[in-house]
C-alpha cells in the first residue's frame, strides 16, 4: 500500500555509487500498477535499485523530496532479465477511530465515526472513508452507514468495527470500539410538563408563560406555575410579548390586543382583514393583511397605524410573521423569477425597507422568525431525488445557510420553527431512512429532544413550536394515544 499522501513514484539506478538512471510517474490508481521503462542498463555488474513514493509538496530542509514509503534491492541483471516488480508498503499497525460518544447514547441519537490507518512511525497512511468499511455486531442496538454515521436503535451495548479495505501486499487491518445504548447511568436532559390536551400552543415568553387556544371553543388561555387562566374569551392570541401582552384576532378577523385582562381592538380604519403574528416589547405587532382577493401583503403596526409594508421589486405580496424588539420585521415576498413566483425570506428594518434574503434563487426559502440579534430561521426547498424537499436555514448577518442535520442527506427534511436570543433553534426533521426527530440546534451543535427525555414516561413529541431564553421549549406530543401541550424544561 503507498502512502496515502505520495503522488508520485521514482526510481534510480546506481552503480559504484552513482546514479546512472532516474525516472519518476504518476502515482498509480487504488489496486493498479505503474511501470517504469529504463533503456540501456547495463548487466552482468551489481547494481542498487531503489523505488520510492514521495509527495512533490514535502520536501526537508534541504529541498529534497521525502519518501513516504520505499522499496531497495541490490540486482545484478543478465541478458533476457527484462523486468523487476516492486511493492511499496506503508504497513498499517493502527487505527485511529474519532467520533465515539463518550457516554451511553439515547435512542434516536447519531454520532458520526471516522477512522484513519497509521504505520509503526504514527504516520497516516490512508484516511479516505471510502477506504474503510464498517460493521456492528448487533444491528438491533445501532446501525451504522457506509460513511461510519451510527443511529441508536435499542437500549443495549455493541461493537462497530472499522476495517481497512486492504490491498494486494497486505492483509485489512481492523479496529473495535465498544458503543452502549441507553440512561448509562445518567438522566435525561429535558424533563417534561404535561400540560394537558385540548389546546393548541403558540408561544412561551421569557416568564415561562405559555400561549395556547383552545381547540373546542374560540377562547385563548396562558399557563403559568401549574395552571391555565382564561386570557380572552372569543379571541384567538397568536402572538405575546415578555410583559404578558397578547396580539390576535376576534372571529372572524378583526385584530385586537389584550393587555391586563382588558380587550381592545387596533385601530386600523377600515382595515378588519388584518391577522396579526407577533408583538414586541415595545407593542409593536407584526401582520398580515388579507385583501379577499387570494393575495396578502406584509404589515406592522407601530405607533398607532397600520403600515403596509413594500414587497421584492415593488410586488405588494408577502406576509410578515415576527418582529424583534428593535422593529425589525421577518417574513417572505414573492419574487417573480423566470418562470415562476417565489416565496423569499425578507427582513423590514425600522425605516420599512425591504431586503431579499435570498436574491436571485429559484426556490422557495421563507423566514419564520427573529431574535433580538437579527438572527433568523426558516426552512428552502432544495431538489433531491425525491423531489424538491425543505431543508432548515438560518439567517445570521443577512446571508442564508442551511442547519447541518446527521442523516439530512440525500433525501431527508426539515425545518425551522422558532430562534431564541441565545442563538438556539428549535424544529422538526426526518432523516433519508425516515427517522423522525424534533431538535435543538446550538452552536455547539444538534440535540434530538425525543432522545433528551425520560423514555419509560412513554412520551412521543410531535412538534416543537417555540423557545425562550430560558431553553424552555413548547409544543404538542401523544401521550396513551391523545395529543397533548407539552412543555420541555432542561433539567439543570
Amino acid at each position: 500500500m503507498i502512502h496515502d499522501r505520495a503522488n508520485q513514484v521514482e526510481a534510480t539506478i546506481t552503480k559504484d555509487g552513482f546514479i546512472i538512471a532516474r525516472q519518476t510517474v504518476s502515482r498509480p490508481q487504488q489496486g493498479q500498477t505503474s511501470t517504469l521503462s529504463i533503456p540501456n542498463v547495463p548487466i552482468d555488474t551489481p547494481l542498487s535499485i531503489r523505488v520510492w513514493a514521495e509527495d512533490t509538496t514535502l520536501k526537508d530542509a534541504n529541498a529534497n523530496l521525502i519518501a513516504l514509503s520505499e522499496a531497495t534491492s541490490t540486482v545484478t541483471l543478465h541478458s533476457g532479465l527484462n523486468s523487476l516488480s516492486f511493492a511499496l508498503i506503508s504497513d498499517t499497525t493502527d487505527l485511529d477511530i474519532s467520533g465515539v460518544p463518550p457516554s451511553a447514547m439515547q435512542i434516536s441519537d447519531h454520532a458520526q465515526l471516522s477512522a484513519v490507518a497509521k504505520n509503526a512511525n504514527g504516520d497516516i497512511v490512508l484516511n479516505t472513508p471510502g477506504q474503510f468499511t464498517w460493521i456492528v455486531t448487533d444491528p438491533t442496538i445501532v446501525s451504522v452507514d457506509s460513511s461510519g454515521m451510527l443511529v441508536a436503535l435499542a437500549n443495549g451495548t455493541t461493537s462497530v468495527q472499522v476495517t481497512e479495505k486492504g490491498n494486494e501486499t497486505q492483509n485489512a487491518f481492523s479496529k473495535s470500539v465498544s458503543v452502549a445504548v441507553g440512561s448509562g447511568g445518567g438522566t435525561a436532559s429535558y424533563q417534561i410538563v404535561d400540560l394537558g390536551t385540548g389546546k393548541e400552543p403558540e408561544k412561551i415568553n421569557n416568564s415561562s408563560v405559555v400561549l395556547a387556544f383552545s381547540l373546542n371553543s374560540n377562547d385563548t388561555y396562558t399557563w403559568s406555575n401549574g395552571s391555565w387562566t382564561l386570557a380572552q374569551s372569543n379571541f384567538k392570541g397568536t402572538g405575546m410579548n415578555d410583559s404578558g401582552t397578547i396580539v390576535g384576532i376576534v372571529p372572524p378577523q378583526r385584530a385586537a390586543v389584550v393587555s391586563a385582562g382588558n380587550l381592545s381592538f387596533l385601530p386600523l380604519g377600515g382595515n378588519n382583514g388584518v391577522y396579526p403574528t407577533g408583538i414586541n416589547a415595545s407593542g409593536d405587532i407584526s401582520a398580515i393583511i388579507n385583501y379577499g382577493s387570494g393575495s396578502d401583503q406584509a404589515a406592522v403596526y407601530r405607533g398607532g397605524s397600520l403600515i403596509p409594508l413594500p414587497g421584492i421589486e415593488g410586488a405588494l405580496t408577502g406576509a410578515a410573521y415576527g418582529i424583534n424588539d428593535s422593529g425589525l420585521v421577518v417574513g417572505e415576498g414573492a419574487w417573480n423569477g423566470p418562470f415562476k413566483a417565489y416565496r423569499h425570506g425578507v427582513t423590514w428594518d425600522i425605516t420599512n425597507a425591504i431586503l431579499d434574503l435570498a436574491t436571485g434563487m429559484q426556490t422557495d426559502a421563507p423566514v419564520f422568525a427573529i431574535n433580538n440579534a437579527g438572527t433568523a430561521c426558516g426552512f428552502m426547498l432544495v431538489q433531491t431525488t425525491s423531489g424538491l424537499l425543505p431543508r432548515a436555514t438560518m439567517i445570521s448577518g443577512n446571508q442564508l445557510s442551511h442547519i447541518s442535520i446527521p442523516g439530512i442527506e440525500p433525501n431527508g427534511q426539515s425545518n425551522a420553527e422558532n430562534i431564541n436570543n441565545l442563538g438556539q433553534i428549535i424544529g422538526e426533521a426526518t432523516t433519508s431512512d425516515g427517522h423522525f426527530f424534533p431538535y435543538l440546534w446550538s452552536p455547539s451543535g444538534i440535540t434530538d429532544l425525543q432522545a433528551s427525555i425520560d423514555p419509560s414516561l412513554g412520551w412521543t413529541i410531535s412538534q416543537v413550536l417555540s423557545i425562550n431564553d430560558k431553553g424552555e421549549i413548547v409544543g404538542t406530543g401523544t401521550l396513551n394515544g391523545s395529543t397533548h401541550v407539552l412543555l420541555l424544561k432542561p433539567a439543570h
